[in-house]
C-alpha cells in the first residue's frame, strides 16, 4: 500500500499511417528530456555550492502492500540520485537553500515499478541563538515529477514540511516535524465501476514524525525515527470484497501481471526505522537501514512491510 510520500493506467493512442511508431516517439521524447536534463544539471553543477550523490540497494518484503498471502509480493531495487544545492545567508541566523535533485530506481522482478524523477526544493532554516545547543526551526517545499514504466503511475508531487530540532550535546541531536503530501496523477483513467473513480494515484496525506541521532565516535553514528501518517494509500491486489468496500478509487494494474487491481483507500500508517552510518572519509559514508511499516484501514485491512537497504552517500 503506497502512501503519497518512495512507487498508472493504460491509455489508448490513436495511430495514423504517416506518424512515427509510438515506440519511436516515446524514445525520441525520452531522449529529448534526457538531453534537456543533462544541460540543466551541467549548468547546476557549475554554480551549485553543494553536490550530493548516492546509490542504494534495497529489498522490500511487500511492494504490493497486500494482505493476503497471494497478494504479498517482494522485490529488490537499486536507487541512485544526484543533487545540487545553493545556499544564501539571509541574516546571521537564517539561511535559504534551493536545490535540484535527479533520481531514479530500477526494480529487479517487477520492472514496471522502475522510474525516473526530478525534484525542486526550497528550504528555510533559522537558528534560535548562538551556540551548538541552541534549537532551530525549519520549513521546506518540494515539487516533484515522476515518470514510471507503468504509465498510469506517472505523477507530480507536492510536499510541505515544518520541523524543529536541537543538538543537546556534541553527540546527541533530535527533531520533530509535520509533513503534508499531495500526489497528482498525470493521466485520467476510465472508471471501472460506476460511481467509483478510476484515478487511483491522486493521493493526499498528513504525517507527524520524530527522530534522534547519536554519534558514537568520529566515524560511527546511529539514527532512529518514527512517524504516523493518515491519508490515502494504494494497495495492488487481486479482487476481494473487503478492499473493494473500503476503496474510493479502483483501476486495473499491469505492474504485477494479470488480474491485479490498484485500490485507493484511507489508512493510518505507522513506520519505524533504524540507521547505522559509517563515515568512510570527510566526504562519503556507508549507511545501513531497516524500516518497518504497518498500515490499518477500514474493513479490517492490515498491511505490513519490511525494508532493508544499504547505501553509499557522497557530498562535495
Amino acid at each position: 500500500m503506497e502512501p503519497a510520500s518512495p512507487l498508472h493506467f493504460p491509455f489508448a493512442r490513436r495511430n495514423v499511417v504517416w506518424a512515427r511508431p509510438a515506440s519511436t516517439r516515446r524514445r525520441s521524447a525520452a531522449a529529448s528530456r534526457a538531453a534537456a536534463l543533462a544541460l540543466v544539471c551541467a549548468a547546476a553543477l557549475a554554480r551549485a555550492q553543494t553536490f550530493d550523490a548516492g546509490v542504494e540497494i534495497a529489498h522490500d518484503s511487500n511492494v504490493t502492500r497486500g494482505q493476503l498471502p497471494e497478494d504479498v509480493l517482494h522485490d529488490s531495487y537499486v536507487d541512485a540520485h544526484a543533487a545540487w544545492t545553493w545556499r544564501r545567508d539571509l541574516t546571521d541566523f537564517d539561511t535559504l537553500d534551493a536545490g535540484v535533485t535527479m533520481r531514479g530506481g530500477q526494480y529487479a522482478r517487477y520492472t514496471r515499478l522502475s522510474y525516473a524523477a526530478v525534484d525542486g526544493t526550497l528550504a528555510w532554516r533559522r537558528k534560535l541563538g548562538v551556540g551548538l545547543t541552541e534549537p532551530w526551526l525549519g520549513a521546506s517545499a518540494t515539487l516533484s515529477y515522476e515518470d514510471y514504466r507503468e504509465d498510469v503511475r506517472d505523477s507530480s508531487r507536492l510536499e510541505l514540511r515544518v520541523e524543529a530540532g536541537r543538538r543537546f550535546t556534541e553527540s546527541l541531536d533530535a527533531s520533530i516535524g509535520y509533513v503534508f503530501d499531495r500526489r497528482y496523477a498525470s493521466r485520467e483513467t476510465p472508471d471501472l465501476v460506476p460511481g467509483i473513480s478510476g484515478t487511483v494515484w491522486n493521493l493526499q496525506g498528513n504525517a507527524v514524525f520524530a527522530r534522534m541521532g547519536y554519534a558514537w565516535s568520529d566515524r560511527w553514528q546511529s539514527d532512529i525515527g518514527y512517524n504516523v501518517r493518515r491519508g490515502d494509500v494504494v494497495a495492488t491486489t487481486h479482487r476481494n470484497l473487503p478492499i473493494f468496500l473500503a476503496s474510493d478509487a479502483i483501476a486495473e494494474s499491469r505492474a504485477f501481471g494479470p488480474d491485479f487491481f490498484d485500490y485507493r483507500l484511507r489508512g493510518t500508517t505507522q513506520a519505524a526505522s533504524a540507521t547505522l552510518s559509517y563515515a568512510i572519509d570527510d566526504r562519503s559514508s556507508f549507511n545501513v537501514v531497516y524500516a518497518y511499516a504497518l498500515t490499518r484501514a477500514a474493513q479490517g485491512l492490515e498491511y505490513r512491510s519490511n525494508l532493508v537497504s544499504a547505501a553509499w552517500a557522497y557530498r562535495y
